[in-house]
């Protein structure tokens, strides 16, 4: 009960770590029927910040996190923290090799079009060619790439196109075409 009334500043982040396993039961049920919706929605972005700190190890506690967080925001109909969730059980599931999970994860993200920023369609869609190359489906990958390459030139997200075209050039090796993997 005392996690109510925590702020989402250094001591709800503390708390969260201490008691990970208490707050992916409690906080679900408090935090959405016993505070204002913006205060949910803050504490909601505040997990999701703290997710970033699973993700790369693969852990069960990724996908527990983001299954809560998705969880809150499809109940407060939060698309954002939908969208980031989502993202977040990509991550989880690619790691793992469980592409038809990750695929979906992509796919709920993307039905959220029209809360996505261009900028988080790319990564997206980027993100779905990485699993479509993992599972041998190059021709879905090199258009989700492709995509990805076409929004993020018009963004002149330059850091993004760099992975964007090590990710097309995976796709043009995958599907033997070496030249244009070169290019």
């Amino acid at each position: 009960m005392f996690l109510v009334g925590c702020t989402p500043k250094k001591g709800f982040a503390k708390v969260l770590s201490n008691c990970f396993g208490l707050f992916l039961f409690v906080v679900p049920h408090f935090c959405i029927g016993q505070i204002s919706e913006p205060a949910s929605i803050k504490r909601i972005d505040s997990l999701i910040e703290i997710n970033g700190k699973y993700w790369d190890n693969g852990s069960d506690s990724l996908r527990l996190h983001a299954e809560t967080v998705l969880q809150m925001a499809e109940q407060l109909n939060y698309k954002i923290g939908i969208i980031k969730a989502n993202i977040d059980l990509w991550k989880y599931y690619h790691t793992r090799e469980n592409y038809a999970q990750a695929i979906a994860a992509c796919y709920n993200a993307l039905a959220q079009n029209n809360n996505l920023s261009a900028k988080t369609h790319a990564t997206i869609l980027s993100n779905l060619s990485l699993t479509f190359n993992s599972i041998g489906e190059y021709d879905s990958a090199k258009t989700s790439i492709l995509k990805a390459i076409e929004i993020d030139t018009q963004l002149n997200n330059y850091h993004a196109l760099v992975s964007d075209y090590i990710n097309l050039a995976i796709t043009f090796d995958n599907l033997s075409e070496y030249k244009k993997a070169l290019l």
